[in-house]
């Protein structure tokens, strides 16, 4: 049996509360100054570069030059590629490595162009990259087959790939 007066074991626990409440206080502010400074930290990290640093990223985000240039040129590329593949048809290249090297260029410049002004372009450009390449799979399923019999057919009178008949002269 507990023989200590009644107001001793009541100060024995206000003081064994006052030591663990001020323990926790002291962990909460440790826990909030880390929180803090390491907001700080990426804070400064992610917004100073982005303020003072002249990269391509920032100039293309907001819809500069740079990257309507360069999607302007993916469009061309896309679009001569497609031009060359179907041009070229009966001796074309079948594993299709112009539309691999385009997807290279587009998989740097897309990241860099995903800016409010560009969002709808660079989708719409990806949408058309997939349609080429599924008109060029069906033009060598549907149509080349049908381009080489009808060379074998009339045998040298076609010229070679790529190269296009001059017009007969009129004199």
């Amino acid at each position: 049996m507990d023989r200590r007066r009644p107001e001793d074991r009541s100060t024995e626990g206000v003081a064994q509360r006052v030591a663990g409440a001020r323990l926790g206080r002291r962990i909460g502010v440790g826990i909030f100054w880390v929180l803090a400074l390491y907001l700080i930290v990426v804070a400064f990290y992610s917004i100073v570069p982005q303020v003072f640093a002249e990269s391509s990223v920032a100039d293309g985000a907001v819809g500069g030059g740079r990257c309507r240039e360069a999607l302007g040129e993916l469009r061309d590329a896309l679009v001569d590629g497609l031009a060359d593949h179907v041009r070229t048809g009966v001796r074309g290249d079948p594993d299709r490595a112009w539309l691999a090297r385009w997807d290279a260029r587009f998989t740097q410049v897309e990241p860099e162009c995903r800016g409010p002004g560009l969002e709808e372009a660079v989708s719409l450009l990806g949408r058309l990259r997939r349609r080429v390449g599924r008109h060029a799979v069906r033009f060598d399923r549907d149509v080349v087959p049908a381009l080489r019999r009808l060379e074998t057919l009339l045998g040298s009178d076609l010229p070679p790939s790529g190269d296009t008949p001059s017009p007969p002269s009129r004199s």
